[in-house]
């Protein structure tokens, strides 16, 4: 077992790089398992890793990147299999989290489909659903949670609204037989 650790300056900006040895289990986490990761690179005081895994025939960077104030980590694919081009991308990315933080935005923001659920999880908690209630939920898990199942919340637009509403008018589901209501 090998674990070799160097420490390199670039204008200023202090940076280290470690090589683990891939039998070490333990150090990764989520879907950077130790057993795929060929290289490895750790900037911004580990706040950023670049990573590239054995298994994919382009040998392209992804990125894990330790948000402050955030659970977890957001993992991210850089596009490119240059190293510099990479840290570009990460740390970019790290500054647009860090804007988006500071104005009280969400970085990975919910799906539809779970805030579709806690909306259910409310109507039931408070009581028996009204119609219109009952309603609005069919509405959303029959039209709106399909179509959008890709969209974060905070990436929607009104043009993307416009849409989807185009989209609902051409693909009207079937009502179900008035006997089966209660039933479904």
């Amino acid at each position: 077992m090998t674990l070799v650790v160097g420490h390199f300056s670039l204008k200023s900006t202090y940076y280290s790089s470690i090589t683990l040895d891939l039998s070490r289990q333990s150090f990764y986490h989520g879907s950077m398992t130790a057993s795929k990761v060929i290289n490895q690179q750790v900037f911004k005081d580990g706040k950023i890793v670049l990573y590239q895994l054995a298994d994919r025939p382009k040998k392209l960077w992804l990125c894990r990147i330790k948000v402050p104030k955030n659970k977890g980590y957001v993992y991210r694919g850089t596009g490119t299999s240059d190293l510099f081009e990479a840290r570009r991308f990460a740390e970019e990315l790290l500054e647009e989290f860090l804007i988006k933080i500071k104005l009280g935005q969400s970085i990975t923001g919910h799906n539809l489909s779970k805030m579709v659920e806690e909306y259910e999880s409310h109507i039931n908690a408070k009581g028996e659903p009204t119609k219109r209630e009952l309603a609005i939920l069919a509405f959303l898990n029959t039209y709106a949670v399909p179509y959008f199942t890709k969209n974060k919340i905070t990436e929607l637009t009104t043009g993307e609204i416009a849409r989807f509403f185009d989209w609902r008018r051409q693909n009207s589901m079937k009502k179900a037989p008035k006997m089966l209501v209660g039933v479904l």
